[in-house]
């Protein structure tokens, strides 16, 4: 690292430093306002505290220039709304330790979840919460914001009482100083970044209020003159308390336990707002980040914050974003040098900063929230989208931010049954005479199968089955009834669960009559045996069902039930039917070695040349791979089958070894005896050659028709 490198960091980290700091006395000041406004101190210097343990935490990332704190996507506001309640103690005593003990108990539990997450690796399947849902949560995050500043500002809410309120005494001239901070962030923010211009915009009305309460017009006068009306007054006298100087004794626990449900949604949320913002980072950084690990820094990071007076903090996507040029450990201890500084300065530098300036400064967050998560996404989502993000809005709004989460919990659950309801329960649908099994067959069994296959379907599930895929189950079972089905194979190993009332659908499905006589194969996963064997109806109830381990075995099955129908099955078959008479297949044997495999012997290894053919007269053979060091099956052959044609004709290597399965007997034709037979009966060479073409024209065609289907 060079000198330049240093002082890059250095003084990019003065500029997220600044930010920080004023982030912090902000969501201090909305920490403890309303009713615990007399505790604002308190709340500033927790906030800093967090801003400082935070930011040395955010060396531990992976990313360097990753930057925790409080921010817009910090849960700190849901921490605000949580500790503005009207039933707080009215001791002042048992008011501070109450709600101290709070916000350690939030940090306490928000990292006991952060790292459970993470320990489990459940951050990934947080995603899986509609998007509609998380922004609502966010759109409601941004109104609680707003409140909170208006009280931080002169007392008021975003509720009805708070309207009654305002109405009554309609001469509020330091709300409208809030609401010209937060209109001058408004339209000054896509000129100057908000890093650089909230600093200045705090500075400026700082020094214009004071100005304002030291001019010849306020000397003497009172009201609108009043220190109390634009300042912070009734400052407690300790400003940092840690976890050990907490008096205990004089919690009330009632106002704890009834503020548990809250902290735990808080929580959650917590982790939501981590997730998301490390998901938009990876489009800033157009790379992935480990999630998981990003949780186990927060968890680490907030649990210390807490011990020490603060609480939970979360990365903040401005700073890191500013961050990310030029900054890194360096920057991030700088910032964490600054915030230092500040909290040493004392309580009483952090009170000469309006109400209105950070209750303005709260309310341009609120309003950019709100605009991001409501207005801004009109362009992207549908209507029924929109109308989730409105309802939780609402509901947090008028009954608070527990109830507007069980609210989204329930549009969740109704999202995922109608997302579920909607999507295809099949990955792939075919029949036997596209979709076949590994066993490489005599053609003439093959020709059987074909022309029988189309009564023969098989079914490929996805995903997780349950009451809301009825309807496509029943689908799936219409199209069976309407047409002259034999044989139906239900794959369920891509299946990642079964409700017990979509079982219940099978049951009453496979009982009808026009079912009664169709043969039925299922196939299971390791993970999916039980549930997926309790499918079968009881004996004499309804059809037979098969059970099968893996799809080629149900595959295999089915067609063996064909042939068997058609009495192929033990039928002889010969390696050369496919010449005119006895006389030209006695020709092509003489060309060819009868040679003897035991069960394991191998025919070729993968690998070995290829100066080959082998027809099988008798037995059973099988194609293997090695994958990974593991030997993997690609097909098995029954009797009458030809083999290794490919390589042969190709003189490519061998791409599979040939093994015997069984003991066998092989008709082993080499090159040699191949141009022989071409100068000797080169009709008789042809006739093979034709058939060979016709063989891979089947099978491509095969393959092209399934890939059409599918």
């Amino acid at each position: 690292m060079n000198i330049k490198n240093i002082s890059s960091q250095i003084s990019t980290g003065i500029i997220v430093g600044l930010s920080a700091m004023v982030y912090a006395i902000s969501h201090g000041a909305l920490l403890f306002s309303g009713s615990a406004s007399i505790f604002v101190s308190i709340g500033m210097t927790a906030s800093l505290i967090t801003a400082v343990i935070c930011a040395i935490g955010s060396c531990f990332f992976k990313e360097k220039t990753f930057n925790m704190g409080t921010d817009t996507s910090t849960v700190s506001v849901m921490v605000g709304a949580l500790l503005v309640t009207e039933s707080l103690p009215t001791s002042q005593g048992m008011a501070q330790a109450t709600l101290l003990l709070i916000l350690l108990t939030v940090s306490l539990i928000s990292s006991l979840i952060f790292y459970l997450f993470a320990r489990l690796n459940l951050a990934n399947h947080v995603r899986f919460v509609p998007f509609s849902v998380m922004a609502g949560f966010l759109a409601s995050t941004g109104w609680l914001m707003c409140s909170g500043a208006l009280m931080i500002i002169s007392g008021i809410s975003l509720s009805v009482s708070g309207v009654q309120n305002f109405l009554t005494n309609p001469s509020r001239p330091e709300l409208l100083a809030g609401c010209v901070v937060a209109a001058t962030l408004l339209v000054l923010k896509k000129k100057l970044s908000t890093a650089i211009l909230i600093p200045l915009i705090i500075v400026f009305f700082t020094l214009a209020t004071s100005f304002f309460l030291n001019s010849s017009h306020c000397i003497g006068q009172e009201g609108i003159c009043s220190p109390n009306t634009w300042r912070f007054s009734s400052v407690s006298k300790s400003s940092w308390i840690p976890f050990w100087q907490l008096d205990f004794i004089n919690v009330n626990l009632e106002t704890l336990i009834q503020a548990l449900p809250s902290i735990l949604v808080v929580s959650f949320v917590g982790v939501m707002s981590i997730l998301l913002a490390v998901a938009s980072l990876e489009l800033s950084y157009k790379k992935e980040f480990d999630l998981n690990q990003a949780l186990r820094v927060h968890a680490g990071s907030s649990i210390i914050s807490g011990l020490f007076g603060g609480y939970l903090g979360i990365i903040s996507t401005g700073r890191t974003t500013l961050n990310k040029a030029d900054g890194g450990v360096i920057s991030n201890i700088v910032v964490a040098l600054i915030c230092l500084f500040m909290l040493m300065g004392g309580g009483e530098v952090l009170m000469l900063i309006p109400r209105a300036a950070l209750g303005g400064v709260i309310l341009f967050l609120g309003i950019a929230m709100l605009k991001n998560w409501v207005w801004d996404q009109r362009k992207f989502l549908n209507r029924g989208e929109l109308a989730a993000i409105a309802i939780i809005l609402i509901v947090v709004a008028n009954s608070g931010y527990l109830t507007g989460f069980g609210v989204g919990v329930v549009l969740a659950c109704i999202a995922f049954v109608i997302a579920c309801g909607k999507s295809p329960l099949t990955s792939l649908r075919t029949d036997l005479s596209l979709f076949s099994s590994s066993v490489v067959r005599h053609e003439r069994q093959r020709k059987i199968i074909n022309e029988c296959g189309a009564q023969s379907r098989v079914f490929k599930l996805i995903g997780y089955i349950f009451f809301g895929s009825a309807s496509n189950i029943e689908l799936i079972f219409q199209e069976i009834e309407r047409q002259n089905i034999e044989n139906i194979l239900l794959d369920f190993s891509d299946v990642i669960g079964i409700d017990r009332s979509a079982i219940g659908v099978f049951h009453r499905i496979l009982r009808r009559d026009k079912l009664s006589r169709v043969n039925f194969y299922f196939v299971y996963s390791a993970g999916n045996k039980d549930i997926v064997r309790s499918i079968a109806p009881y004996p004499g109830s309804g059809p037979i069902v098969s059970f099968y381990s893996n799809l080629d075995a149900g595959l295999e099955a089915m067609e063996e039930a064909i042939l068997e129908k058609n009495k192929y099955v033990g039928a002889a078959v010969d390696c050369f039917d496919f010449f005119e008479n006895i006389d030209e297949q006695k020709i092509v044997i003489e060309c060819c070695e009868l040679k003897s495999f035991e069960v394991g012997q191998v025919l070729c290894k993968q690998g070995d040349s290829s100066s080959e053919i082998y027809f099988l007269k008798n037995g059973s053979l099988e194609i293997i791979t090695e994958v990974n060091g593991a030997e993997v099956r690609l097909s098995k052959l029954g009797d009458g089958a030809m083999v290794g044609e490919m390589a042969f004709y190709s003189g490519d290597k061998r791409s599979a070894t040939i093994r015997a399965k069984a003991p066998s007997k092989v008709y082993v034709l080499d090159n040699q005896s191949l141009l022989r037979l071409r100068e000797w009966r080169p009709e008789l060479a042809n006739k093979l050659d034709i058939f060979v073409i016709k063989k891979l024209a089947n099978a491509l065609i095969r393959v092209n028709k399934l890939i059409a289907g599918q």
